[in-house]
Order: structure tokens, then C-alpha cells, then sequence
């Protein structure tokens, strides 16, 4: 942990990427210092898929980002929420020479000795989470570090990708001449930033209703349980209205958000409003009954949901005393809260962010929860950042010798970096 160390976090959507800029304080704690939202066109169901489009795009949220902050971060921290996760859970452990103190050499002997020895042709490791701890068979509540024992075990559950994806943002960032600093499930910041731990001791079941992708996050007894997705999202909503009622995608969404409800029940009056659309070609408005957008609203939920239930078919919810947390852009459809809870029989509600202080109100909501909570994560495990920096807290000797390298002066840097290609946020 290096205190004025400086990082950024990027949560990498299929309709918006999403920056920050983060400092550390000499207490420890984390500063957001700038954010930038930017919209994704490059990016569809959590994946690259237009390289030169997608550099473009992550260029301008981490310059925003940057231009606001005043500073520019080398690393970058990447959320991702691609609908191919696989999860493998693992267990090892070590014997402690006479007894001796559990150490962080212990316990990263013991994450590697974890490691799982095969992984799926095309898939790399994102993540790897302690589930739990154990000396000499004592269950262990938190870090081990500085207990003593004659025998440390503990279990890991590995989040595994695709390989190509991680290549893909490596190349990305690179072509900023950035670095890629690590990967952070989305699921799993979205926890950190919405939930307590009271509640993942209860038992909470997290899930991010983003443009491309649904996943969720099972906590039980503290510990992530299991996580997955599936390959819809929000923004099928948008295609539907789209096709259905002959409009642009800007309109769709205008419409979406305007009048659209998760689930319009038959018979309610509501369906005899009229709707303001304007179609194709057309250069003002024509009235639509709302009952009409109800029959592309009602099918394309209730097929959303039972995907949803369908993945969570084989975990425990019975045992989620703590009900369930929405987040990402689609929590925001009215209605949608209700209709999961009806589905899942457990209680349901959009999350909202409740840490920093320093942050702006627009900034708080549902959608931002993976990139604050990304910045949460870090600040609760400092080591992360530590092992991603390499352990020499860079600094502007550091900062010179880079330039040296690939030939460019200090004020070519700035004015790259800071002046010339950073937009006005």
C-alpha cells in the first residue's frame, strides 16, 4: 500500500464504460477523484467486438476521468460482466514449520498451491477468492495473518474468463499506453458496494440487470457462493421497442424510459393511455395506445426473468434471508423490483451507493455500482494494489524512466495525457 498512489477503474458495459480516477490518502483510504461516463458502441453482450471503436471509446472515459481528477493513472482496474464466467472451487493447504505465525507468504503459497492445475482450453483466471480459512481445523473469521497453528487450509473459488476478452482489453489499454492492473467480476463489486456484511452473513443474492448481460452474486454465511450469467439484458428491451413500434434505438430508448413499466397487467386502464412515438421518417410525433408497447414490454420480461430463474435454479434461495439486490441500468425499469421478487419468492430491491461521502448524487445510483464498488474492493484489500504496482510505488523517477523508454519528454507527456487529448468532461 503506497500512500498518493494513483489507479483507475473502468467498468466496461455494453451501453456505457464507465472511469475513475483514484488516489490513496495517507491513512489508507481511497479518493474518487474524477469519473467520466462515456456510451459503448464496441462492446456487445460484456464483449469486444470492434477493437479500433473500443480504444476510441475507453480513450475518452479514462481521459475525462483524468482531466477531472488532474492526474493520470498508468494502471487500470477492469470490471467486466461477460456472460461466459465458469467459477472452480478448490481447496489446499500447508503445514506451518513448529507451530510458527501465519504470514502473507503463507497465504500466498497457499493461493498458488490452490491453483487449479488444469484450466478449460480458452479460458484464463480472473479472480481468485478466499471462501475460508481453517488452523488445525478451527474454522478462521477474516485473515489468519499473525495466528498461530501447525496447519493453514483454506478454500478458493477461481472466476475463470475468456482468455481472447483478457488479450483483447490488454491490447486496448496498450494502445493507450496503459496497463492492464487486474480483472474484477462486476457481481462481485456491486456486493461491496450495495450490500453489508451483515447482509452476506445472512445471506444475499446480488444481481446486475446490465444492457448486455445479467449476472448475479449468491453470498451465503459471508462467503460468495456462486455466480453466473446470462447472455440478455436491458437493452432488449430497446431492440424490441425498436422493431415493434418502427422507431430509431435513441427513440426506443427515449420510449423505455419515458412510459415502459416491467410487466403492464391485463385489463388496467393504463393500456387506454395514449403514448407520444415518433416513427421512422416521420418529423413529429404520432399517438400510440400504450397497450401497444405492452405487448413488447410483457413477453420480452417475463422470457428475461425465467432465463434469470432458470440459472438459479440449483442455488439455495431459501436460504437468502437477506433477499436480493438489483443493480445496473435496468433496475431502473419501474416495476421490475416486484416482478423478480414475484419470480424468485424472495424479497427484492434496487440497491443504491451508500459509501464516499465526496460523491455526487449522480454518481449513487444503481447503474455505478460496479465501478464504485470496484474502487471499494481495492481500498478493502490494498494488497491487490500493492501486487499490481509491483511493490515500488512508481513516483516521477519512475514516471521519467518510462518516458526514456519510449521517447517521449515530460511536457510531450503532459500535453498528451493531460492537455491535448483530454476532453472537457
Amino acid at each position: 500500500m503506497v500512500s498518493g498512489e494513483v489507479f483507475a477503474c473502468l467498468d466496461l458495459g455494453s451501453s456505457k464504460l464507465a472511469a475513475a480516477v483514484v488516489q490513496r490518502a495517507p491513512d489508507g483510504r481511497l479518493w474518487v477523484k474524477g469519473v467520466r461516463v462515456e456510451q459503448s458502441s464496441g462492446i456487445r453482450k460484456g464483449t469486444i467486438r470492434d477493437l479500433s471503436v473500443t480504444t476510441r471509446e475507453v480513450d475518452a472515459a479514462l481521459s475525462g476521468a483524468a482531466y477531472a481528477a488532474g492526474l493520470s493513472p498508468r494502471q487500470v482496474w477492469v470490471v467486466l460482466n461477460c456472460p461466459h464466467i465458469l467459477s472452480l472451487a478448490r481447496r489446499a493447504s500447508l503445514s506451518l514449520e513448529n507451530g510458527g505465525e501465519v504470514s502473507e507468504e503463507h497465504l500466498s503459497a497457499l493461493r498458488e498451491r490452490a491453483r487449479p492445475a488444469e484450466i478449460p482450453a480458452g479460458y484464463g483466471v480472473i479472480d481468485q477468492l478466499a471462501r475460508s480459512y481453517t488452523i488445525d481445523d478451527e474454522e478462521i473469521t477474516g485473515s489468519p495473518v499473525g495466528m498461530y497453528g501447525r496447519r493453514l487450509a483454506g478454500e478458493f473459488l477461481f472466476l475463470l474468463g475468456p482468455e481472447a476478452q483478457i488479450h483483447n482489453l490488454e491490447k486496448v489499454l496498450s494502445q493507450l499506453d496503459l496497463e492492464l492492473a487486474g480483472l474484477i467480476y462486476a457481481p462481485l463489486a456491486d456486493a461491496i458496494a450495495l450490500t453489508t456484511r451483515e447482509q452476506r452473513e445472512a445471506g444475499v443474492l446480488v444481481i446486475d440487470l446490465g444492457a448486455g448481460v445479467t449476472s448475479f452474486a449468491l453470498y451465503l454465511d459471508g462467503s460468495l457462493l456462486s455466480c453466473g450469467a446470462v447472455p440478455v439484458g436491458s437493452r432488449n428491451y430497446d431492440l424490441d421497442i425498436k422493431h415493434g413500434l418502427g422507431v430509431s434505438l435513441e427513440e426506443a430508448t427515449r420510449i423505455k424510459q419515458t412510459y415502459a413499466r416491467a410487466y403492464f397487467p391485463e385489463g388496467s386502464p393504463e393500456l387506454e393511455e395514449n403514448i407520444e412515438v415518433r416513427h421512422y421518417g416521420k418529423r413529429h410525433f404520432e399517438r400510440v395506445r400504450k397497450a401497444e408497447l405492452a405487448q413488447i414490454i410483457n413477453p420480452r420480461t417475463e422470457e428475461h426473468i425465467e432465463l434469470l430463474a432458470e440459472k438459479l435454479s440449483d442455488q439455495p434461495l431459501e436460504e437468502v434471508r437477506a433477499g436480493a439486490v438489483l443493480c445496473g441500468g435496468g433496475a431502473k425499469l419501474r416495476g421490475i423490483d416486484q416482478r423478480i421478487a414475484g419470480r424468485l419468492g424472495i424479497p427484492v430491491e434496487v440497491g443504491r451507493i451508500g459509501s464516499f461521502a465526496h460523491l455526487s448524487e449522480e454518481y449513487r445510483g444503481p447503474e455505478m455500482a460496479s465501478l464504485i464498488g470496484s474502487v471499494l474492493m481495492l481500498q478493502d484489500h490494498p494488497e491487490r494494489t500493492a501486487e499490481a504496482d509491483g511493490g515500488d510505488g512508481g513516483g516521477l523517477i519512475a514516471l521519467l524512466e518510462r518516458l526514456n523508454e519510449v521517447g517521449l519528454s515530460l511536457w510531450e507527456w503532459f500535453s498528451r495525457t493531460v492537455l491535448g487529448a483530454r476532453r472537457e468532461p
